[in-house]
C-alpha cells in the first residue's frame, strides 16, 4: 500500500522518538492525518446534506402536497436520512484529499525542498532580530552605568552571544523533525521516499498531535459519532445497518464539531 501513496508508509520508530512519545501517536503517520481529514470531510458534507434536506422539503416536497396531507409530513423523514448518503460521501472526500494533498502536494520533493527553505529563512530572521535587541539591550545598559562602574566592570565577561539560528526552528517543523536522531538506524526505509518526505509527514502529524484545539474537537467528534452510530442503529427503524450507521456518524460528527466550536468541550 505505501507503494500506492505515502501516506500509507510505515516509519522507523528509532528515526523518530519525539513523534513516537506523542499522544496517540502511530508508526503510520499518514493515518492520523486521514483520521482527521475524514472527519473534517463528513462535517463539511453532512452540514450541507442538512442544509439541502432543509431546502428540498419546504422549498419543493411540501408546496407539491395536498393541503390536507401536509401536516403529515415531516422533517426529520428527510433530515437525519440525509447524512445516511452524504456521510459515505465526506469518507471519500476526506480520504482522496488526504492522499493527494496531504500525501502527493505537500511531501513532494519539491514541496519539502520550499518549506525546509522557508523554515530556515525564518528561523535565521528570528535569531538577527534577538541579536539586535540582544545588542541594543546591552548598549543601553552601558549608557546607564558611571563611569566608575563601566571601569569596575570593564573586566567582566561579556553576555553568551553563541546563540544558533536553530534555535529558532519550529520544534515541530521538517527541520527539526529530520533531526530527532542523530543519524538513520536502516536506510532501508527511504527507498520509495526520501528522509526528507518522511520528515515532512511526520512533521505534519506531529503538529496536529500536538495542536490542543485539533485533538479536542478530534476527541469530541469521535466520541459522538461512536455514540450517533450507536443511537440510530437502536432507535431508527429504516434502512439497513450501514445506512442508519452512516446516519447516525454523521449527526455524531456534526454535533461534535458545533460544541467544539462552541467550545463547550473545553
Amino acid at each position: 500500500m505505501d507503494r500506492l501513496s505515502i501516506m500509507f508508509y510505515r516509519i522507523n520508530p528509532h528515526d523518530y522518538p519525539l513523534f513516537m512519545q506523542c499522544e496517540r501517536s502511530s508508526e503510520q503517520p499518514g493515518a492520523i492525518l486521514m483520521e482527521s481529514r475524514v472527519l473534517q470531510g463528513i462535517r463539511y458534507t453532512v452540514s450541507l446534506g442538512y442544509l439541502l434536506s432543509i431546502l428540498y422539503f419546504y422549498g419543493y416536497h411540501r408546496p407539491r402536497l395536498p393541503f390536507a396531507d401536509r401536516p403529515l409530513a415531516k422533517l426529520h423523514h428527510y433530515f437525519y436520512p440525509s447524512a445516511g448518503y452524504s456521510t459515505p460521501i465526506g469518507i471519500s472526500v476526506g480520504l482522496a484529499y488526504a492522499c493527494f494533498y496531504d500525501g502527493h502536494v505537500a511531501c513532494s520533493e519539491e514541496n519539502v525542498t520550499r518549506e525546509a527553505k522557508r523554515e530556515r529563512g525564518r528561523a535565521v530572521m528570528a535569531w538577527k532580530q534577538h541579536m539586535q535587541r540582544q545588542r541594543e539591550e546591552e548598549e543601553a545598559a552601558q549608557k546607564r552605568r558611571s563611569w566608575w562602574n563601566l571601569l569596575i566592570l570593564s573586566k567582566a565577561p561579556a553576555s553568551d552571544c553563541r546563540t544558533s539560528y536553530e534555535e529558532f526552528l519550529d520544534r515541530n517543523g521538517v527541520l527539526s523533525v529530520g533531526r530527532q536522531a542523530t543519524e538513520v538506524e536502516d536506510a532501508s526505509f527511504y527507498q520509495l521516499y526520501s528522509k526528507q518526505q518522511v520528515d515532512a509527514l511526520v512533521s505534519a502529524a506531529m503538529k496536529l498531535r500536538q495542536s490542543p484545539e485539533e485533538q479536542r474537537w478530534l476527541w469530541t467528534a469521535s466520541r459522538l459519532g461512536s455514540y450517533g452510530v450507536l443511537g440510530m442503529l437502536l432507535t431508527w427503524n429504516s434502512g439497513g445497518m450501514f445506512f442508519r450507521s452512516f446516519m447516525g456518524l454523521g449527526l455524531g460528527v456534526v454535533s461534535g464539531a458545533f460544541i467544539s466550536g462552541v467550545k463547550l468541550d473545553s
